[in-house]
């Protein structure tokens, strides 16, 4: 079984404007690195548009094609504290509640939350049956730290629910507040709640040492390799040090497989991404390479221990 643990459905109004244009100049930094001239309009016109038409483009074909038996479907809160034309957050619930009810046995559904909410933790408990909910996503970097005691009773109600926390990990571009999902903000909330197994997602991007060194300490947290087929893409062997590293240090039980779809599907797709991973055991890739056994667990195994598949 492979298992995809993080994906979006993005909606156009789900994310205030600064998400969109910052994830413009990201690709056009990226296409810059790359030696191709793409600007500011060719991005917004060909690769933005994406992320909101991913469902809409059989993201179930693209499932199949890469062998991938089920997918965590991650809802993103953006909305506490303004006032602009996004989608009201218990909404934006219902429309990927809605998307992911037309296949039930494909997708699992994490509800975005963001902890200041008054009582944030009513939803969970409101529309667990209903919606089917298996887990938290939390985002810091829209302005709030995940170690703030003020959401202990947040996490508490999360603890007697019995749901994982995938919680974004690793700076990302302005405006966004980076330092606030730093590894290190984690540890007060790994230390207090050791009933929840959280997911730090994106293997932390830059910050992946410290994310090893927090791992070191609590056996509560995993994390996720979502967000790293740009680094693929121009030196393989980069990423495959560093995975390697991160299996070592967290054990090859605490590692999963994820894509961030939609978000670089168009420039490695999922049957690559997935291929990719299962040729990691070959010999050339010499003391970094990962074995069959990790390989497993990675795309699939851990994923479905934890679901209790």
């Amino acid at each position: 079984m492979i298992i995809d643990f993080h994906c979006h459905f993005f909606r156009k109004n789900h994310f205030p404007d600064y998400f969109w244009n910052g994830q413009a100049e990201f690709f056009h930094g990226y296409f810059q690195g790359q030696g191709k001239t793409k600007d500011i309009d060719q991005i917004n016109r060909e690769f933005i548009p994406v992320f909101w038409e991913a469902h809409d483009r059989n993201a179930i074909h693209q499932m199949d094609e890469a062998g991938i038996d089920k997918a965590v479907i991650l809802h993103v809160d953006f909305t506490y504290g303004r006032e602009d034309d996004l989608q009201p957050v218990e909404v934006q619930h219902r429309q990927i509640h809605d998307l992911i009810s037309q296949y039930p046995d494909r997708y699992i559904y994490f509800m975005g939350i963001d902890p200041r909410w008054p009582s944030a933790w009513k939803p969970l408990v409101d529309k667990k049956e209903e919606y089917n909910i298996r887990g938290v996503k939390l985002n810091p970097v829209a302005g709030f730290y995940p170690d703030n005691k003020e959401f202990f009773g947040f996490y508490e109600r999360i603890a007697e629910l019995s749901l994982p926390v995938m919680m974004h990990q690793g700076p990302l571009f302005e405006p966004f507040e980076s330092e606030s999902s730093h590894p290190y903000r984690l540890e007060a909330v790994l230390k207090a709640f050791p009933q929840i197994s959280f997911i730090a997602a994106h293997m932390a991007f830059a910050w992946w040492r410290e994310l090893l060194e927090v791992a070191g300490k609590y056996e509560n947290i995993m994390c996720d390799i979502s967000g790293w087929q740009l680094v693929v893409a121009s030196n393989p062997a980069k990423f495959v040090h560093i995975l390697r590293k991160v299996i070592d240090g967290f054990g090859k039980h605490r590692v999963l497989f994820g894509t961030d779809s939609a978000t670089f599907d168009r420039f490695i797709s999922k049957k690559e991404w997935v291929d990719f991973i299962k040729g990691l055991s070959d010999e050339s890739f010499g003391q970094d390479r990962i074995t069959q056994e990790e390989i497993q667990a990675l795309l699939g195994d851990n994923a479905a221990r934890l679901f209790g598949f």
